[in-house]
């Protein structure tokens, strides 16, 4: 089972009301952009070396790297290859220096390191392009091309940039030594619920009691999850494209948990949620596709906002069984 799966409780149900979800967030007022995490910066000196790179130096890595206009774009040392691909169309965009792998180096740096999706491949279509470089103070030398980034996540890990006509984020996070950048695609939340669609509460809730071949063929990406120790979390996964307002780039999912007879006793709708300035913004329009439908004798609908990284809406048909 994934280390990164928490499965949360009933705790939070949720009122009546009417709500619109949002359309856009604003990005977050920073008025001083930090150097990396792990990153000496000397006491208050001035020299350039405790500087961003300029553009044009040697120490520039993501000028070089990057196309750096005015907002995120996938660098070009990835040819035509984009996130959210079938790896059927990606083997066709792969450049042709690349062989049958699905990472290289870029071209004239020793030490940039270009890959396709999840490390063991499995992704289909692929989630995320993930470039791996070093650069003092990458944060700063982006915000100076991109403006400040849009999100910042809780634990203040990861920061995230947004270029909404071409839906696609851009994050930031440093491993060791190293900095990430990963790109993906998103669908914004107010598109996610839309009245109708499959990740809204009042869809979602058709397929309670339904068996597990029957959400097999309606998801055929659904992944299979039993926990030999815990028959209470065996369950079907289907991920989504992440959303706008949470800074990550691991994809939004719903979660129907099977019983003994391996049919849908609950659902979990996960939506990522990790940046506190927009939290409530993230709720309140989910909020919305909650009030959309009621709890009964035989189903209990409630919001979870207890979890630091998504807010969850949990269908469940425990309560009238019981």
């Amino acid at each position: 089972m994934r280390a990164d799966r928490l499965f949360p409780l009933v705790v939070l149900a949720v009122a009546c009301g009417e709500h619109k979800p949002p359309t856009h967030v604003d990005k977050v007022t920073v008025t001083r952009v930090t150097p990396d995490a792990g990153e000496a910066t000397g006491s208050g000196s001035s020299e350039p070396d405790n500087l961003p790179p300029t553009a044009g130096t040697k120490e520039d890595v993501l000028g070089r790297v990057f196309e750096l206009g005015s907002e995120p774009s996938v660098p070009g040392g990835f040819g035509t290859l984009r996130p959210g691909m079938s790896r059927k169309d990606a083997k066709k965009a792969r450049p042709k220096g690349w062989g049958d792998t699905w990472h290289a180096s870029a071209s004239g740096e020793t030490d940039v390191t270009l890959t396709v999706g999840l490390e063991d491949d499995s992704d289909d279509p692929i989630q995320r392009l993930t470039v791996v470089l070093k650069q003092h103070d990458a944060v700063a030398r982006l915000s100076a091309v991109w403006g400040a980034p849009a999100l910042s996540a809780f634990h203040k890990g990861m920061v995230c940039w947004l270029a909404p006509k071409a839906k696609l984020k851009a994050c930031h996070t440093k491993d060791l030594d190293h900095d990430e950048i990963e790109l993906v695609t998103y669908v914004p939340l107010a598109d996610a619920l839309v009245k109708g669609g499959p990740r809204t509460p009042a869809v979602a809730a058709g397929h309670l009691g339904e068996s597990k071949s029957q959400i097999a063929r309606t998801f055929p990406a659904a992944v299979e999850f039993n926990d030999p120790n815990d028959p209470t979390q065996h369950r079907l996964e289907v991920d989504y494209p992440t959303n706008e307002l949470t800074a990550d780039v691991s994809p939004d999912r719903t979660v129907f948990y099977l019983d003994k007879q391996e049919k849908v006793v609950a659902i979990h709708l996960w939506f990522g949620a990790n940046d506190p300035a927009v939290r409530a913004t993230a709720k309140d329009a989910i909020d919305g596709a909650v009030k959309q439908l009621k709890s009964s004798d035989e189903m209990l609908v409630t919001l979870r906002d207890q979890d630091e990284a998504a807010v969850v809406v949990v269908l469940d048909r425990t309560p009238g069984l019981k």
